[in-house]
C-alpha cells in the first residue's frame, strides 16, 4: 500500500516533542517540533479538534520554525475545567501558554476557530503577534445566514456523537470537513478524535467547547480595518461556502491581508493540498 497515510508517518522522520504544561492550572497538551532558537510559529486547530490535525505541516514548517501545535483548553487531551470557552478563555489559555512556553511573539497558523483566536490574540495582544494565516477564516460575519447555517451544522454533528460516541458518529465529523474524503480521509484521525472525546463528561465539555460560537467571536468590519498584523488568508475555492466569502471579505478590508486561493479543499486547505499551503504560507511567515 504505498498510498497508506497516518499521522505516524507525517512524522516518524522529523524529531519532536510530544508534552504537557501547566497553564495557571490547566495541564495542556502540545507537539513542539524544530530548532528551538527558531521563530516561534504556533498552531491552533479548529473546534473541538486537537493537535493532530496539523500532522501533515509540522514536519515541513519545522525546518523554518520552532513549532508548536496545542489542545487548547477542553479540547483534544488537554485539561477541560467546567465552564464555556468563549473566545475571551480561548486567547487568554493561548497567551498564557505562550507566557509558561517562555515565548514572547510567536507567528500563528489557525483553521477555523483555531483562525478566529489567532486573530483575537492579534487585535488584543498585537504585541504578542508576529504575523497570522487564517485556513478556513472564522471571526467575522459576512453573510449572517450562512453563519448560523455552518454552526447549526457543526452542532448537529457534534452533538449526534455526544449522544452516541460511534465511529460512524465520529467519521461524519471528519468527514465533513474534506472537499474528497474518499481520497484525504484517515482512519488515523478518526480513531483520534474518538479517543478524545472519550470520558464521562463529554455531553458537558462539547457544550464548552461550542460555546465559542457566540457574537463574542466576530470583529467588526471597523475592527478588521484597525488591525495592523500582517495577515495571509487561505480560501478554499472548489466549493460555496461562508469561509469563501470571509476570506475574500478580510482580503479586501484588512489592511495587511492578502488572499490566496486553493481548489480541492474543503475546511482543511493545510491538510488536503498541503504543497500548495506549505508554498504560499512558509514565504508568507518568512519574508
Amino acid at each position: 500500500m504505498t498510498d497508506y497515510q497516518s499521522i505516524w508517518k507525517h512524522l516518524f522522520r522529523t524529531p519532536h516533542r510530544l508534552a504537557w504544561i501547566d497553564v495557571d492550572g490547566v495541564s495542556t497538551r502540545y507537539l513542539e517540533a524544530g530548532k528551538p532558537d527558531a521563530p516561534a510559529l504556533i498552531l491552533l486547530h479548529g473546534a473541538t479538534g486537537s493537535l493532530e490535525y496539523f500532522c501533515a505541516n509540522i514536519a515541513p514548517l519545522a525546518e523554518h520554525f520552532r513549532v508548536i501545535a496545542l489542545d487548547m483548553m477542553g479540547n483534544g487531551l488537554s485539561e477541560a475545567p467546567d465552564y464555556p470557552y468563549t473566545p475571551s478563555v480561548y486567547r487568554h489559555h493561548v497567551r498564557d501558554f505562550m507566557d509558561a512556553m517562555q515565548i514572547e511573539r510567536a507567528s500563528f497558523i489557525g483553521v477555523a476557530l483555531g483562525s478566529a483566536i489567532a486573530i483575537h490574540m492579534a487585535y488584543h495582544f498585537p504585541e504578542r503577534v508576529e504575523k497570522v494565516v487564517m485556513v478556513s477564516p472564522g471571526a467575522i460575519v459576512v453573510n449572517e445566514a450562512e453563519v448560523g447555517q455552518f454552526i447549526s451544522g457543526v452542532k448537529e454533528r457534534r452533538g449526534a456523537a455526544t449522544e452516541s460516541l460511534t465511529w460512524d458518529n465520529v467519521e461524519k465529523i471528519v468527514s465533513a470537513l474534506y472537499f474528497n474524503p474518499a481520497k484525504s480521509l484517515m482512519p488515523d484521525m478518526v480513531s483520534a478524535r474518538l479517543e478524545c472525546y472519550q470520558g464521562d463528561n463529554l455531553k458537558t465539555r462539547m457544550a464548552n467547547m461550542m460555546s465559542s460560537a457566540q457574537p463574542e467571536q466576530f470583529l467588526s468590519h471597523d475592527q478588521w480595518r484597525a488591525l495592523q498584523t500582517p495577515i495571509l488568508v487561505i480560501a478554499a475555492v472548489s466549493i460555496k461556502h461562508m469561509f469563501v466569502d470571509n476570506a475574500r471579505k478580510i482580503a479586501e478590508i484588512a489592511p495587511n491581508a492578502s488572499l490566496v486561493e486553493i481548489p480541492e479543499c474543503r475546511i482543511w486547505a493545510h491538510f488536503e493540498q498541503p504543497e500548495a499551503f506549505h508554498s504560499a504560507a512558509i514565504p508568507f511567515l518568512t519574508a
